[in-house]
């Protein structure tokens, strides 16, 4: 039996490789094509045989393949990857073949996602005529949310343990990690075999995201607080360098950087498993300031800041004229937002802003404006005041449950950490990323954590529940 899934995985490796070679060295975009088909083929025979494996596939997805694989050619459009994770959560359903959903807090979470969408394409349809179908396929790589369901279901039936979706993630953190180094490598030395697009900014910079990265530094700081070995921990350290190092330099963002130094600073504080913790903060205080020292680190962090501020097109500048942009498209609307609007459609087009011409000054261009650069005002644009407040008060109800489940119950597992990790962050982040829209891989990892977590936690009051029983 392990062999056939060594196998099966073992193929599907080869064929990625095979595509990516295709594609970077013949520039055969149906061939690649064909083989990118193959591999979707054979990931889902793959997850019907291996149900754990969907994790990976929707991670792999929603990362853009890690940037292997060029886009899918289908007549005159293309798809992204992160769209084809709708075909794995419906086939995820069609493996599970009965989804019974039970009480379940984060389920509930889950199910107002999909009641916004349909909210969004009415509204949208109301405003500027959109189809309501046309609506509902705005934001398509958000659709790996409904993965959830039979995920959570199939774990809670014990088709697959908490182990193996802890296993799955760290795998693609750790495999997603050595590709983006190899391709960030392999441009020094004039090969470029990455989807991704690159510049050259202190140092190359590659425009993948490094959020994998992010989650893998808060996995590590988890491992180490609840290592007992030291070959463990070294190995530990190992993959911790490797990641701090992919935040600061493959992605180059500064609030990434920033945000998730002050999340992992935080995760320390709770940690009753590290002690000195005044002596640690103090020495990643002075490796910050060195690291500030250096030329490359300056460049990427105070540097940028100092572009990003300059009244010559930098991105603050930029991102005023769309947020001016979509705040005059808001007005009128702002109880319920003006719905999700496709960039291809008609009067939606004006509402998406992609298709605007953007400005130019100083020999700085750029065309269309995003919502995604606006942070949680996304979702105030699409779903209004209403919209927003709900998102709010979940994000801060989850985030207290976590932070009381840490500090009073004294609990350190990967399932709760990890996800207060991210939502620390997305608070952290929230006023240039909404990462609940623009990186919905990250908030799908959180989600089956957290749901993992509570139904932990369920289980244990019920067994408690049961001896007590017993004894009376």
């Amino acid at each position: 039996m392990n062999t056939k899934k060594l196998n099966g995985r073992a193929c599907i490796r080869v064929l990625i490789i095979l595509s990516c070679l295709t594609f970077y060295v013949t520039k055969s975009a149906t061939l690649s094509t064909i083989l990118s088909a193959i591999v979707v083929a054979l990931m889902l025979l793959e997850i019907y045989k291996v149900p754990k494996y969907s994790v990976t596939v929707l991670l792999f997805f929603s990362f853009e393949a890690m940037g292997l694989l060029p886009s899918v050619k289908l007549g005159s459009s293309t798809l992204s990857w992160a769209d084809l994770n709708i075909i794995v959560a419906l086939w995820l359903f069609v493996v599970m073949g009965k989804v019974v959903i039970k009480k379940d807090k984060v389920g509930f979470v889950v199910f107002l996602f999909l009641v916004s969408r349909v909210v969004g394409a009415v509204t949208g349809y109301s405003i500027y005529n959109q189809g309501i179908i046309t609506g509902l396929m705005v934001l398509r790589p958000m659709y790996i949310y409904l993965a959830y369901y039979p995920i959570i279901m199939m774990y809670s039936m014990g088709r697959i343990s908490k182990e193996d979706i802890l296993s799955e993630i760290f795998k693609f953190i750790k495999t997603i990690s050595i590709v983006y180094l190899c391709q960030l490598l392999l441009l020094y030395v004039g090969v470029d075999i990455s989807s991704f697009s690159h510049t050259v900014r202190w140092g190359y910079r590659i425009y993948a995201s490094n959020v994998p990265q992010m989650v893998g530094v808060f996995w590590c700081l988890v491992t180490l607080m609840k290592t007992n070995t030291d070959e463990e921990r070294k190995n530990t350290i190992g993959w911790l360098i490797l990641f701090i190092f992919e935040v600061i330099f493959i992605n180059q963002s500064r609030m990434v950087i920033l945000c998730t130094a002050l999340t992992a600073g935080i995760i320390i504080l709770f940690s009753p498993s590290v002690k000195n913790k005044f002596w640690i903060i103090f020495v990643a205080v002075v490796v910050g300031l060195f690291a500030l020292s250096t030329s490359t680190v300056q460049g990427i962090i105070i540097d940028s800041i100092s572009e990003s501020e300059s009244t010559e097109g930098g991105n603050i500048i930029y991102r005023t004229y769309e947020k001016n942009y979509f705040e005059n498209l808001l007005e009128g609307h702002e109880l319920f937002g003006v719905g999700t609007p496709n960039q291809n459609y008609g009067q939606a087009a004006i509402y998406n802003g992609k298709q605007q011409s953007g400005f130019a000054r100083d020999n700085f261009y750029m065309s269309g404006y995003y919502t995604s650069d606006l942070g949680i005002f996304a979702i105030r644009y699409y779903w209004g005041i209403v919209g927003l407040a709900i998102y709010e008060i979940i994000s801060i109800a989850v985030l207290l449950y976590q932070i009381k489940e840490v500090v009073l119950c004294k609990r350190y597992e990967y399932e709760l950490i990890v996800p207060m990790g991210i939502n620390i962050f997305g608070f952290a982040a929230s006023s240039t990323l909404c990462y609940y829209i623009t990186r919905p891989g990250l908030y799908f990892v959180f989600l089956i954590l957290q749901g993992i977590y509570i139904a932990e936690r369920r289980r244990e009051k019920q067994n408690e529940n049961s001896m007590c029983r017993n004894m009376v």
